[in-house]
């Protein structure tokens, strides 16, 4: 497993990391590593333990990637867009992530959580979109090294250093298994009404009712975005009214216009 996870390194810094156990993304460089990653090569995202973010002021730079199934790989597309090709083509995108940290009342940044996926962005800069992300699965332990640093001991017995405090990380990653519980609700509940004892109208008497106000509360956050877009403000009282009649296949027009301000119905 060891050999598999330090495959794609130079020999040099192999035998560094081979003799420390730890692999220091402060002083790690691109030309470190041999492995580049290609259009066609299948990368288990679960398995991702670093992505780092090595792009310069004004200039394309590389990305790391270090996975338990790959080894280490470099890529010239940056950090933001990977995790924004990935969430493309999964059932949980962006938005659902944003709406589970607002419903959560959990601070940002937005982490990526979906199953064994728990990528939370790490080495965060002044300079915008100039971020690195750490699969917190992989975490054991974590300790303060030098001012600024913590060392991250692995559960596969290696360590990384990355530029990171103990209390930030730890808080990131304790939101990150908030969202990963509220997925687990909401996939028993979609499978309890889908179930063989599922009943054929409504909903069971039985369902989860946090889940249930988070359906209503993403539902809600939808329709205030689109209405945002749109360049209509209306109350809350008027938004739950026309989601409701939305979900009821009510097809009628409103005509903000006229009605801004008073009841629709």
């Amino acid at each position: 497993m060891i050999d598999a996870c330090l495959s794609g390194l130079e020999a040099s810094y192999r035998a560094q990391v081979d003799e420390s156990g730890v692999v220091d993304f402060d002083r790690i460089q691109p030309g470190d590593v041999n492995q580049e990653l290609s259009v066609g090569m299948n990368l288990d995202w679960s398995s991702v333990i670093f992505i780092k973010n090595f792009k310069p002021i004004h200039q394309q730079g590389k990305t790391i990637i270090w996975s338990t199934t790959a080894g280490f790989c470099l890529t010239k597309t940056a950090p933001g867009v990977l995790l924004r090709q990935l969430a493309a083509t999964k059932v949980v995108g962006w938005f659902d992530m944003k709406v589970m940290v607002k419903f959560l009342e959990v601070s940002g940044p937005v982490p990526f959580v979906l199953g064994p996926m728990m990528l939370i962005s790490t080495e965060r800069s002044a300079r915008a979109g100039h971020t690195s992300w750490i699969g917190g699965r992989f975490i054991h332990h974590i300790v303060a090294a030098q001012k600024e640093h913590v060392r991250i001991m692995l559960n596969n017995g290696l360590s990384l250093v990355i530029k990171d405090t103990v209390s930030r990380l730890s808080k990131k990653i304790t939101e990150a298994n908030q969202i990963f519980d509220l997925e687990q609700r909401i996939q028993r509940l979609v499978a309890q009404q889908n179930g063989p004892d599922s009943p054929t109208v409504g909903v069971s008497p039985h369902a989860d009712a946090y889940v249930l106000r988070y359906f209503d509360f993403h539902d809600l956050y939808f329709t205030e975005l689109v209405q945002l877009k749109s360049g209509f403000q209306t109350s809350d009282r008027d938004r739950q009214v026309f989601l409701q009649e939305m979900l009821g296949g009510d097809r009628r027009s409103w005509h903000f216009d006229d009605e801004r301000g008073e009841s629709p119905i």
